[in-house]
């Protein structure tokens, strides 16, 4: 199954597509990390009185790609099947499986493409590199930080307020809450902006800076009326089915070859796409089919 998956990497790559299935469509796009615990590098620790020694090793963070349709109000598609894929390999290598799903089933002639996360960087700086993979202009890629996240970072803001009773921080993130939802991300950064004195200032001026750099993603009235979903729930959610409930728990480690089959197998399951995945694996062809077939097509 990986090695399709690295063939149709390439089939991406010579700009071949394989289906229209996300042609015409509204195209949600997300990625996040989970968390896992590997077999390598770890490190023994002193006898229990059973007799056995703890293990101790570094959580690594699996990375998720999804990619789910939506209609014009924004709602997820049911009689739609997302696509899911995960790998332990960098942020290049979780970009190129989803830029591959994307490009080979027709997301060039997608009629809106929206990408949805939850503000870290590496994501939103490969938005332009995906469009020219794809060949559409990067505008027809909408970028949204997610609406959760954000008000997580107001009560971030809140608890640095020195002096504050809960009340108080309870009220403050309510209101800034409602002027966020309602596109006053700029004045959500003014109000912060005054709280940046005392011993605190700098860790509260790193949150307002999130909210700063972010402020193009953060249009939530104007995606609302647009029928563009707000948050990113449906990548974490496939963090908790495919990784939390299966490559995450008390004394489970991995061998990172086998996460990474885990991950890619468990992620198509999940998916409901497994008959598609065994397709690929039982021709031994990336499109599922007969070999000769997808050479034909190749050409």
């Amino acid at each position: 199954a990986l090695r399709q998956r690295e063939a149709r990497a390439d089939l991406a790559e010579r700009q071949v597509v394989l289906s229209n299935e996300f042609s015409g469509q509204r195209v949600v796009i997300s990625t996040d990390g989970g968390r896992i615990r590997m077999r390598e590098g770890g490190q023994r620790g002193r006898k229990r009185k059973s007799g056995r020694r703890r293990y101790r090793t570094p959580w690594r963070e699996p990375k998720l790609v999804t990619a789910y349709l939506v209609d014009k109000k924004g709602r997820k598609k049911r009689d739609a099947l997302p696509v899911y894929d995960g790998t332990l390999e960098d942020a290049d290598a979780a970009f190129k499986i989803l830029a591959t799903e994307l490009k080979l089933r027709g997301a060039a002639q997608a009629k809106e493409i929206v990408l949805v996360a939850d503000g870290a960087r590496w994501i939103w700086n490969r938005a332009d590199e995906l469009a020219r993979f794809l060949g559409i202009d990067p505008s027809r890629i909408v970028k949204v930080a997610d609406f959760y996240h954000a008000v997580e970072h107001l009560s971030d803001i809140a608890d640095l307020r020195a002096g504050w009773s809960d009340h108080q921080r309870k009220r403050w993130v309510r209101r800034m809450r409602r002027k966020l939802r309602n596109g006053k991300v700029d004045d959500v950064i003014e109000e912060a902006n005054g709280f940046c004195v005392g011993r605190n200032a700098k860790k509260i001026l790193k949150e307002v800076n999130y909210f700063a750099d972010r402020r193009e993603f953060m249009q939530y009235a104007d995606f609302a009326r647009r029928g563009i979903p707000l948050g990113s729930g449906g990548v974490e959610s496939a963090i908790r089915r495919v990784v939390n409930l299966r490559l995450k728990g008390p004394s489970i480690f991995w061998r990172k070859g086998n996460a990474e089959c885990m991950l890619h197998l468990r992620s198509y399951l999940k998916a409901g796409r497994w008959d598609e995945l065994m397709r690929r694996v039982m021709h031994r062809s990336p499109d599922g089919k007969p070999a000769a077939s997808a050479l034909s097509q190749a050409a």
